[in-house]
């Protein structure tokens, strides 16, 4: 708890200051129970001192490895469990392959299940047998790996994507933020974008915040229109104003033709744990690639 982690150091320190029982004392009891509660205290106190607070995640960056297409190499690092049951200590890096099946140790298959897809993301996690083996795993699933015998603690510590040809894509890791190096991945390219918000699914994880960048085209709109486009969260509200929306003009009102002009622009938009975000526009062709996420799952799990 909080109070015994806050008065670790002072019952530590005051162990050895505890004077002897005397013997009326031993005789009647009447000491007995306070240095019971004492010892128990401080028993307590170094287990809290040992313990990773809640949430805690160091290190464990993950990076491609020499077989760049299909190895992951996980940095010596630690984490609580996502359940914040027990500490996981990594001390030493380990190699997981995303085109075998899981097994234990350094330079083995990593895949929890079935065989690596095409245009997939899949998650990285930390696993342990309680008290022993500590492990990685790699799995199409954010939130329910298939976990292999006896391991029954998890943490998520990062996330990578496939392309058509199951090769992972390259990409860098710096804290919660991942960026694509091999690829920018288109995920939205609509010719017909309405002001009516429609839903577009982006290369990112669940519930991060996705690293994007967005192309705006004009269209001949006529007399009168401007070329707009707008991003905003899913469920966002949708006023006159649109104060929750990204907003960017291609064109001013009263342009004949827009057609040609256009606008590019980098943001960040939080997806909903279906990895959705919402975009409109008027007048124009919206395209929207992802480039990276910030993985807040990953430090708040």
């Amino acid at each position: 708890s909080a109070t015994v982690r806050g008065d670790a150091t002072n019952w530590l320190l005051r162990a050895d200051s505890l004077p002897d029982m005397t013997q009326e004392q031993a005789e009647a009891g009447t000491d007995t129970v306070r240095r019971a509660t004492t010892a128990q205290r401080i028993s307590q106190a170094i287990t809290a001192l040992a313990t990773m607070p809640k949430n805690h995640i160091a290190g464990l960056n993950c990076s491609n490895d020499t077989d760049t297409d299909h190895d992951i190499l996980v940095a010596v690092g630690e984490a609580r469990d996502a359940a914040d049951g027990e500490d996981m200590n990594l001390g030493t890096a380990i190699t997981k392959q995303i085109d075998a099946a899981w097994a234990v140790g350094d330079d083995a298959g990593g895949l929890d299940t079935g065989s690596v897809g095409n245009n997939t993301m899949y998650y990285v996690w930390l696993i342990k047998i309680p008290s022993s083996t500590v492990d990685v795993l790699l799995s199409a699933s954010a939130t329910a790996p298939t976990m292999p015998t006896n391991y029954t603690l998890k943490r998520l510590i990062g996330a990578v994507i496939t392309d058509g040809s199951a090769n992972i894509i390259a990409f860098t890791q710096v804290g919660d933020y991942f960026r694509y190096t091999g690829d920018v991945l288109l995920d939205v390219n609509d010719a017909t974008s309405t002001t009516t918000h429609e839903t577009g699914t982006l290369s990112a994880p669940p519930s991060s915040l996705a690293h994007v960048y967005i192309d705006i085209t004009g269209v001949d709109g006529g007399s009168s229109v401007a070329a707009i486009g707008l991003i905003r969260p899913v469920g966002a509200a949708d006023t006159t104003a649109r104060p929750e929306a990204l907003a960017y003009s291609v064109g001013a009102d009263g342009g004949t033709d827009l057609s040609g002009g256009s606008l590019s622009m980098m943001a960040f938009i939080l997806l909903d744990s279906s990895k959705q975000m919402e975009y409109g526009g008027n007048s124009t062709t919206v395209k929207i690639s992802t480039v990276g996420f910030v993985m807040l799952t990953r430090r708040d799990p």
